[in-house]
């Protein structure tokens, strides 16, 4: 059975959110790819595209978290998140996902930048 949480340790554009479960959080990074040379050097390319960081939270369906979960999508980037120490900035909500009457909802953002 999950337990529904009401942590102040996630706020989005500052409001305390609801959330149920575990909150899933994967911090942003260049990816780095090295390639072999013929004469064996290694030159090591980065990809600065996958510097975003994803944060995904579980919400119980319900008029009011719909209407909010909608709000954050029609901010675009201008969506400010705090978890813990955590602080993301221009947090995107990258889609409303199907939503089941009284169910649970997985909502996931991904971030421009983080600040520790």
């Amino acid at each position: 059975m999950t337990t529904i949480l009401n942590n102040s340790n996630l706020q989005i554009n500052t409001i305390n959110i609801r959330y149920e479960g575990n909150i899933k959080f994967k911090p942003g990074g260049a990816t780095r790819t090295p390639y072999v040379q013929n004469n064996g050097d290694i030159i090591i390319t980065t990809d600065n595209s996958t510097n975003y960081s994803v944060l995904k939270v579980t919400v119980r369906n319900n008029q009011e978290n719909n209407a909010l979960f909608d709000s954050f999508w029609y901010n675009n980037g201008n969506n400010v998140i705090s978890y813990g120490a955590t602080r993301l900035v221009n947090a995107y909500l990258m889609e409303i996902p199907e939503r089941e009457e009284q169910g649970t909802t997985e909502y996931e953002f991904q971030a421009k930048s983080i600040v520790i």
